[in-house]
């Protein structure tokens, strides 16, 4: 069950609300929804809606700059004003360091510093598309494509796998900043869009840990441009088509990244929560 958003338009000349504020509204609606009856009556003991937060995550997908390291931190906040301690995993793929010496000497995909609990998160930006020289030899073989691709991809389930799982014990929430969809579509933007790289996504999609819920922000191509500018805009395009095909696979909800980030804010929140009561 989700909740119905605020009326658009609704205080529209009043000054933005601080972030404080924001979660203090959302922490406030949740608690209104799991008092209404129809939640009580089908509701699990505190430490059972916990436990689902905790071995099945959330996950939020999206082009780069569709707002997903924004709402990831809002989440974390809200899920911290609820005294349910959080944190911000950004597992993309192909960045890894266990790759980095299969690369060696020459790596077949150049890699930018990334930074722990996402402070870098979304930070992929076209550097990382393979060079020309990697990109010429994987052309003449099928069979070199996929045996790097599968690597990568079982490389990527495995801190899906580590980043899910170490934190429990700690009593911690993981939130995924990009997750198996986002690493389905740079699959074939990197490989090849042509390819079926079936065996790659069924590897993904059983190995990693399912969300308790995923989103998938759909942002335009051409107003990601402007927010971000780190792909061309062709190349936005591209993802932008296996975005749109790839995310119902990954059982993700689409959402409008183009909505005021407060709304988003407040429906994936309470979103994330409520489905504790009701998990699939």
């Amino acid at each position: 069950m989700t909740l119905q958003p605020r009326v658009e338009g609704e205080a529209r000349h009043d000054p933005k609300p601080s972030r404080e504020q924001v979660v203090s509204e959302i922490v406030e609606r949740i608690d209104a929804a799991l008092a209404a009856p129809a939640l009580v009556l089908g509701s699990f003991p505190p430490a059972g809606r916990d436990l689902e937060l905790l071995v099945r995550p959330p996950a939020i997908s999206g082009l780069d700059g569709a707002g997903k390291s924004f709402q990831a931190r809002a989440v974390r906040e809200t899920l911290e004003g609820l005294v349910v301690p959080s944190v911000i995993e950004w597992t993309p793929l192909g960045f890894n360091r266990a790759l980095d010496a299969l690369r060696a000497p020459k790596k077949l995909v150049s890699r930018p510093p990334s930074s722990v609990d996402g402070t870098n998160a979304g930070a992929a930006p076209a550097t990382s598309v393979p060079d020309s020289r990697a990109r010429r030899l994987r052309e003449r073989s099928a069979l070199l494509t996929h045996i790097w691709a599968t690597v990568v991809v079982l490389v990527n389930v495995a801190s899906h796998r580590r980043s899910t799982f170490r934190y429990p014990f700690r009593g911690r929430v993981v939130i995924h900043d990009r997750y198996t969809c986002d690493s389905s579509v740079q699959l074939h933007f990197w490989y090849g869009e042509s390819r079926s790289f079936r065996f790659e996504k069924w590897l993904l999609r059983t190995l990693s840990p399912r969300p308790l819920r995923s989103f998938f922000l759909n942002l335009p191509p051409e107003v990601a441009l402007l927010r971000k500018g780190e792909y061309t805009i062709d190349e936005l395009r591209r993802q932008t088509r296996l975005y749109r095909a790839e995310y119902p696979r990954a059982g993700a909800g689409r959402l409008d990244a183009e909505r005021l980030p407060e709304k988003l804010c407040d429906e994936i929140a309470a979103t994330v929560w409520t489905a504790t009561l009701h998990p699939r």
